[in-house]
């Protein structure tokens, strides 16, 4: 039921995974993965961030943006050990700096102690229309792979 579905949802995001949904309107999968031996996860992180930021895919793993306050961080590198895709870094001035591919699970923002990182939902209006199902999310990304040349 509704509530045994949250109940796992959320041991799954205190054991720091990432949430994963069929990104589509009749979403049938909720998937709980960590960066390290997700074959799905693992995809994003070889295409990088360029690529993977580009493409359709990326924009519907989330409707959420992560936010970042510079001024409330601490420093202390807890988001950068809690990210499952190890997309956060400690840059030169020892802050805390996104370079990989962000899911925007917000993992790093659960374990921030100042509060610096927090997700908010995007606006509606930017949010891209997800497909009808599995089926239709298959061929947007099949076309995806066309156009850029990844399948012969």
């Amino acid at each position: 039921d509704k509530a045994e579905a949250r109940e796992i949802i959320q041991r799954s995001v205190d054991a720091g995974m990432v949430i994963q949904v069929m990104n589509t309107k009749q979403c049938d999968v909720i998937c709980s993965c960590h960066g390290d031996c997700c074959g799905i996860l693992g995809n994003y992180k070889a295409l990088g961030p360029e690529l993977m930021k580009s493409s359709p895919i990326y924009q519907n793993l989330s409707h959420y943006e992560l936010n970042y306050d510079k001024d409330a961080c601490i420093q202390c590198g807890a988001c950068v050990e809690r990210c499952p895709m190890a997309a956060i870094e400690m840059n030169a001035e020892g802050f805390p700096e996104v370079t990989g591919i962000c899911m925007r699970c917000g993992q790093c923002g659960m374990v921030c102690p100042a509060h610096a990182r927090t997700l908010s939902a995007c606006d509606e209006s930017e949010r891209p229309e997800l497909p009808a199902d599995l089926m239709d999310q298959w061929t947007q990304m099949a076309g995806y792979r066309f156009e850029k040349g990844f399948l012969g």
